[in-house]
């Protein structure tokens, strides 16, 4: 059995007591895509639905108090407020919200429905700061069919402090309503969190069989502060009821944690909403599994969306980069009521990674079922995720960066000489010489950075420097690319063998020479992490050069450190991993296949085994997958000695 090893170093030394208003930074989405978990999965007929699309509104607006109101339009006004940092082109709601229209991935895309907070707080339109509540409500729905509804919805809703959001039920014309409110834990682990974009409810307790039924979506403002109140707003789109089907399990939540373990129970770590400490790496050097330490653990949070109580059994598998299982877990579940969620804690067996494993990509799959149930809706019972073995890159991020973070937006920040950056834990003694840093398009060019290492003395309780780069000026031909900073002097992270690990922090000291100039740094927003106190990173304000705060960043800034045998100029993914398109995803029968000239694929079942196998394949190749059954899939594409394995699902 390896050791557990505890890290009370994240809860010791962080700072926790910031005000939201300062960690209000943009977390911005190039690609803008929707998880699997984030989709509708209910297949029956709706009983009930409203699109806004319908010709004559089947809404009605109530205004409770206050001036902020709902509307329906298939966009969100501007006010005449541009951005320099977008060309000018965007909306404010959309610039410090990360405001994804709705429509962008509900299913009838056109209107929907929207209640704007963010332009009070940022002084334009007509909105002052006050306290507002407004509903858009829904009457004479007709459920006298329906023993177990469920409300289904898409949204797009980000927590700020002190708005609040409820659905109300009536059955007695709105005479009288009981109230649910959601998005409530958004907050939790974090500030400025997005809820789920997909939620479903079932709503038997409230409206079952009810003739004429009456429902409302509430947005309550309750602060009138000028840095606290207002919220960012509210959208939502194509609402439907349909029937709950008996059995229907969810694979919610799928997290893996490396190297260091702690009991989510023990109320140190409840405290703080979190499973385990050390948090995903992305990318892991070979030789720093070479330790007693190596180790990683699982957690499935599952959700039974169905009317049958059930024991979930879930499953947990690893596939090397030749899509050979090295390690398979299976543990059942606590039994779970409908509507209610469980997290199983898949630590009986953990997974020892090794030296002995082979460097390139690793691909999890996890699984939920219930034995002797047929599940109503199978394609959201697995789930996938990946983190490579490198020869010599470390990192929290996983791939090309999708998303970009920056402090310009936050209230303390865009200021000379603040820091921010990530922890890396080692298990055993390394030379580190570089860091590779993904400059985002958007950073101005003329800005500057200090790249600075810091090790954690205990006995001072600060973060004490190891060595740091000169002042790197980023120039235009750095924009969109990864670029190598060495350290003025490399240094050795030791590693005391009766302690197992260090920690060493890794941070970017920003120089804008400029107010309007921006700094931008390539973000992989991964979701396989137990939230931001494992994967968080850490900022220190130039107004508060003694304080460093600790906050939520589900995913990894691309920071990739470099070992004492690094040769590669740059890391980027191989080519083929970077060019390779793969649709539709999920497929109803043709996957096409697309950049792999020259390559061989393979197309490989859950059992590995390989189904379709294509030589020397086209530039674009089509197949057919009808013949298959519904399920997952692995794509694997082989050029050379670079391997890229995508994952599939096939619903016909």
């Amino acid at each position: 059995m390896r050791k557990f090893t505890i890290l009370m170093v994240l809860i010791a030394m962080t700072t926790y007591a910031m005000a939201q208003v300062q960690m209000s930074y943009s977390y911005e989405s190039s690609k803008n895509q929707v998880k699997k978990s984030d989709i509708r999965t209910a297949k029956e007929t709706p009983v009930w639905q409203v699109t806004f699309e319908e010709e004559t509104p089947v809404w009605v607006i109530e205004q409770l108090s206050g001036i902020k109101t709902w509307s329906v339009s298939d966009t969100t006004p501007s006010h005449g407020f541009t951005s320099t940092a977008y060309g000018g082109e965007v909306p404010p709601s959309w610039l410090y919200m990360g405001w994804r229209y709705v429509h962008d991935y509900s299913e009838s895309g056109g209107n929907f429905a929207w209640i704007d907070g963010i332009s009070a707080l940022l002084g334009v339109g007509d909105y002052g700061m006050e306290i507002s509540s407004s509903a858009i409500r829904f009457d004479n729905i007709d459920l006298t069919s329906s023993n177990n509804p469920k409300l289904t919805f898409y949204q797009n809703y980000k927590v700020f402090n002190s708005d609040e959001c409820y659905i109300d039920f009536s059955t007695d014309g709105g005479t009288t309503w009981e109230s649910l409110r959601i998005n409530e834990k958004v907050s939790l682990g974090g500030v400025n969190k997005y809820g789920p974009t997909y939620h479903e409810f079932i709503i038997t307790d409230y409206v079952a069989n009810a003739s004429n039924a009456s429902i409302r979506f509430r947005w309550l403002c309750t602060d009138t502060n000028v840095q606290y109140g207002s919220g960012y707003g509210w959208q939502i789109d194509d609402i439907a009821i349909v029937e709950t089907p008996e059995v229907d399990l969810k694979l919610k939540q799928c997290n893996m944690s490396y190297f260091s373990y702690g009991d989510y129970a023990d109320p140190a770590y409840a405290a703080y909403n979190v499973y385990q400490i050390s948090g995903y790496y992305g990318n892991i050097p070979l030789a720093q599994l070479d330790s007693d330490y190596a180790n990683a653990w699982f957690n499935i949070i599952v959700e039974n969306k169905g009317v049958n109580t059930l024991t979930p059994k879930t499953k947990v598998e690893v596939f090397n980069p030749e899509m050979t299982s090295i390690f398979s877990n299976i543990v059942d579940g606590m039994e779970i009521a409908t509507n209610a969620i469980d997290t199983v804690d898949l630590v009986e067996t953990e997974f020892a990674m090794s030296s002995d494993l082979i460097i390139g990509k690793y691909t999890v799959v996890y699984s939920v079922t219930a034995d002797g149930f047929e599940d109503a809706n199978l394609d959201d019972n697995v789930d996938t995720a990946y983190f490579y073995i490198t020869e010599n890159v470390f990192s929290r991020d996983v791939e090309m960066p999708d998303n970009r973070h920056s402090l310009n937006n936050s209230s303390l920040g865009g200021i000379d000489t603040e820091q921010f950056g990530h922890t890396f834990m080692f298990l055993n003694s390394a030379e580190i010489t570089s860091v590779d840093v993904f400059i985002d398009e958007n950073t101005t060019p003329s800005t500057a950075f200090i790249l600075h290492a810091y090790y954690y003395n205990s006995g001072t309780s600060l973060w004490e420097e190891l060595s740091a780069s000169t002042l790197i000026f980023i120039e235009e031909e750095n924009l969109g690319h990864w670029l190598n900073v060495v350290f003025t002097d490399s240094f050795e992270v030791t590693v005391d063998p009766t302690e197992g690990s260090n920690e060493i922090l890794v941070t970017l000291e920003m120089y804008y020479n400029g107010d309007d100039n921006e700094i931008w740094i390539g973000y992989d927003k991964y979701r396989y992490v137990d939230g931001p106190y494992n994967h968080g990173f850490y900022t220190k304000y130039t107004s508060e050069p003694d304080t460093w705060y600790y906050g939520g960043l589900d995913g990894g800034l691309s920071l990739r450190l470099n070992f004492n045998d690094y040769t590669i100029t740059n890391s980027e993914m191989p080519v083929v991993e970077r060019n390779i398109n793969i649709y539709p995803n999920p497929t109803y029968g043709t996957l096409n296949i697309e950049n792999v000239e020259g390559c061989n694929i393979q197309i490989l079942n859950m059992m590995g085994q390989v189904v379709e196998n294509i030589e020397k394949a086209r530039m674009v190749n089509s197949v057919d997958m009808s013949r298959y059954a519904n399920g997952t899939y692995f794509v694997k594409v082989i050029n050379g000695n670079e391997v890229s394995t995508h994952k599939v699902n096939l619903m016909k």
